[in-house]
């Protein structure tokens, strides 16, 4: 298998950021978001596309509080 891509099935799906998108959020919430990724050592984007994946793929898990 060619690194930077997973077979899933009898398809090969790329794992190459390819996509751009744009959200909309309060200013409070963007601050906020930058904080923890500036606390974590990386830029924002990063941990907003980690966030969506682990989400996507199942291994984000919600927690009460």
């Amino acid at each position: 298998m060619v690194k930077g891509y997973i077979s899933k099935g009898d398809q090969t799906v790329s794992l190459k950021r390819d996509k751009r998108m744009n959200v909309r959020m309060s200013s409070l919430d963007m601050i906020e978001l930058q904080t923890k990724a500036a606390k974590l050592g990386m830029p924002y984007q990063t941990l907003v596309a980690s966030v969506l994946h682990r989400y996507l793929t199942g291994r984000l898990v919600a927690t009460d509080g």
